[in-house]
């Protein structure tokens, strides 16, 4: 039998806490370790329970106890944080964010748990989910790939894997500053079998071509008649970032929903997870490095929690597993 995920629950608000302890202690994989209304009670009651997860409303609790929050962890207790927006913290690696849970609504709270924790309970190298109906029949139009810590030579490892005579364009959005985007994209340019360049606005997106976003430019992709184009902006950072995986991702759910082809590999922070829940629902494929291969798995770890992951893979599997979806979805076509 499967180990039970042993769960420790900090939720400031009292009645939502008593809601979800019981809904967590009713799930039959779940173990529930302890709860309180701060971390205070965690340090006491850790070796008791050896909680594996934990999991802090952050978006109620003190700001000092969520700047403390990372010595807390390590490589045996991960964490979950609920936030209604992004949070000024460093987030280490093996945490996530996922949005609130219905506290309104008792009936949902089932449901929440299955999608947001059930997740981390996930096998150690590789976990294949089934792609919505439309991923397997729509042809995709491209690859938009996300990183952030540790991943230019995780992007180095996927783009030299990619071949010569790729039919769809690539666009990336890599957390770089503005000053390292030419040197990076050149870089990337001379390993790869593709051409690599960094994003102009109103470019129009073509097959075997790589397009960077520019570093403090949000990069969009929109459709013009029937091209694909890219834009760029200066909105807000989000998470953080900019550019931000998140904005490229919302625009691609619009522009080519159903018809793109998505990893998030190693970052840190949760930017990506958001935005590839909404490409995914419109039946687009997003694939998740896995923890063991990543630097820190908190982008592709935000991918999972937000039930959006068709597959989480080491990094070596990532490009081959995108040129065999890209061929199988176009033979089915």
């Amino acid at each position: 039998m499967t180990e039970a995920l042993r769960v420790f629950l900090v939720e400031p608000d009292a009645k939502l806490r008593i809601r979800l302890s019981a809904a967590l202690s009713q799930h039959p994989a779940i173990a529930l370790t302890g709860r309180g209304g701060d971390l205070g009670l965690l340090p006491a009651r850790r070796d008791a329970g050896r909680p594996s997860l934990l999991v802090v409303d952050a978006s109620r609790l003190p700001p000092a106890q969520l700047e403390a929050l990372p010595a807390l962890l390590s490589r045996d207790l991960r964490a979950l944080l609920l936030s209604d927006g992004p949070l000024e913290v460093a987030l280490p690696g093996g945490t996530w964010m996922q949005l609130p849970p219905p506290s309104a609504d008792r009936d949902a709270l089932p449901s929440w748990i299955d999608r947001a924790l059930v997740p981390a309970r996930r096998a150690p190298t590789r976990r294949s989910l089934h792609p919505p109906p439309a991923a397997r029949v729509l042809p995709p139009q491209l690859i938009a790939i996300a990183a952030s810590t540790g991943g230019p030579e995780a992007l180095s490892v996927v783009l030299a894997a990619l071949p010569e005579d790729l039919p769809v364009p690539v666009v990336l959005v890599q957390h770089l500053p503005a000053s390292f985007s030419r040197q990076f994209a050149e870089r990337l340019d001379r390993i790869c079998p593709l051409r690599v360049q960094v994003a102009r606005e109103g470019e129009v997106l073509r097959p075997g071509q790589v397009w960077l976003a520019p570093g403090d430019y949000h990069m969009v992709v929109y459709r013009r008649d029937k091209s694909l184009v890219l834009g760029l902006n200066q909105d807000p950072p989000e998470h953080g970032c900019r550019p931000a995986a998140d904005p490229l991702f919302r625009s691609l759910a619009v522009a080519a929903p159903g018809r793109v082809l998505a990893a998030v590999l190693t970052g840190m922070g949760y930017d990506g997870g958001a935005g590839a829940r909404a490409m995914a629902d419109t039946g687009s494929v997003v694939l998740a490095q896995d923890e063991e291969t990543s630097v820190v798995w908190g982008m592709p770890g935000a991918v999972v929690s937000h039930g959006a992951a068709a597959e989480v893979l080491p990094l070596e599997a990532i490009a081959p597993a995108l040129c065999g979806r890209l061929a199988m979805t176009r033979r089915a076509a």
